[in-house]
């Protein structure tokens, strides 16, 4: 059945091809020579040809065709000739004789018209006539893949089912020495369902199905309307607006958990430079107590407690400088320390409970950035910036830190 499809698609599409040059030998002046025709049928009626219109034959000349048109000019004029359909014929009168006057338009014309003015005249043709929207020319598509797909559908559904009557019909000719040799490969040999007796009642394509070996039916499924793409196209329109809201939602959540992925990245890249930063400054402070204590000491170079320069009245040089400059210098140094231990001391943090926000998460970061670590009194000054407890700051930038896995709430 399947081989008959096959042959008769390739008849028809070899006619198509042999067609197809007929059909593209039209251009615009066949065109026009159709749209002539079938005015001047509309008001003559069946039957009548552009020579009829002149009373003259197929065999006349270029002037006589021109001594006819004038006849019938005369003859048609709405001052001579009252009738309605006369008036209509002669607006006809000047196409025709410019048709019968030139040799190529009158030779496309006698060749329509001695094998039949066709009826089937080209898309070209039509198109240029009815000019179809958008949504004729997407409804004659989907209509036309749907035909395609359904009679393809059909095809494969006749091939599968020979090639499956080929299997059952090779399964059944088996003998049961072979299936015995099939069931030990596979490993199976101590299937109870096989025997002699057994093989001897009943088909091996039965033996084996109830033994599991193949399924129990071997069926294809038959093609159906529901599956061709007229039928799809709004079923999926129609299911993609009901899940319209969950697939909002699921982009919603996808892109939320970038920001927080992101954000997560931006606390462990701060952490780390802080870790590094801090490393550096202990290995330069190990170095410099290292230095310091391989120094020699060296004696004073000016004199401590001599009387004679006291006495005298004359000033003593101190060389490390004014200890007034020194002791603003060293109280500058303490501010910030100072000032966040009297703020913790004092209680003046508003505190901030509950889970943390993106935006707090954010600031957090910032925060890390402008406290490095090392500065005395680092946590209180973050914590008082963003309301919250020392405790609630500290444990959420070491959960942070210690874990990437975790997701920013």
């Amino acid at each position: 059945m399947a081989r008959n499809w096959g042959l008769w698609a390739g008849y028809w599409l070899l006619l198509v091809a042999l067609l197809i040059p007929q059909v593209s030998a039209w251009e615009q002046r066949d065109y026009e020579i159709f749209d002539l025709n079938d005015a001047l049928l509309s008001v003559s009626g069946p039957g009548t040809d552009f020579y009829s219109v002149f009373n003259v034959s197929r065999t006349a000349t270029t002037s006589e065709i021109q001594r006819a048109y004038r006849k019938a000019s005369l003859s048609l004029h709405p001052d001579k000739n009252p009738d309605p359909s006369a008036h209509e014929l002669y607006s006809l009168l000047t196409s025709v004789a410019a048709i019968l006057r030139d040799q190529e338009f009158r030779g496309r014309y006698d060749g329509h018209l001695q094998r039949g003015i066709p009826r089937w005249r080209g898309t070209g043709y039509y198109y240029s006539h009815y000019k179809p929207s958008i949504v004729t020319i997407s409804l004659l598509i989907i209509l036309s893949t749907s035909f395609v797909q359904y009679v393809s559908a059909w095809l494969i559904y006749f091939r599968r089912k020979s090639h499956l009557l080929e299997v059952e019909n090779s399964i059944n000719n088996l003998t049961y020495t072979q299936v015995k040799k099939q069931l030990k490969k596979r490993g199976k040999l101590d299937s109870p369902n096989i025997s002699r007796r057994a093989f001897k009642n009943a088909t091996p394509l039965q033996l084996l199905q109830e033994s599991g070996e193949i399924p129990s039916e071997l069926t294809v499924s038959r093609p159906s309307l529901k599956n061709v793409l007229i039928v799809q196209l709004p079923v999926g329109l129609m299911r993609g607006l009901f899940n319209a809201p969950h697939i909002l939602q699921r982009a919603g959540a996808f892109f939320k958990k970038a920001a927080d992925d992101k954000a997560l990245k931006e606390v462990e890249r701060s952490e780390d430079t802080t870790e590094s930063d801090s490393s550096g400054r202990d290995d330069f402070n190990h170095e410099g107590r290292r230095s310091r204590g391989k120094r020699k000491t060296v004696p004073a170079r000016f004199p401590v407690n001599n009387p004679q320069t006291e006495s005298s009245g004359a000033p003593i040089d101190n060389p490390f400088g004014n200890s007034e400059a020194n002791q603003q210098v060293s109280d500058q140094n303490h501010a910030v320390a100072q000032e966040g231990d009297q703020i913790s001391e004092a209680g003046e943090i508003p505190v901030k409970e509950g889970e943390w926000e993106l935006q707090e998460i954010k600031n957090l970061v910032a925060l890390v950035k402008k406290y490095p670590a090392g500065s005395r009194g680092r946590w209180v000054l973050i914590a008082r910036e963003l309301n919250r407890s020392v405790d609630d700051v500290s444990s959420k930038a070491r959960a942070i830190a210690t874990n990437p896995a975790l997701k920013l709430q």
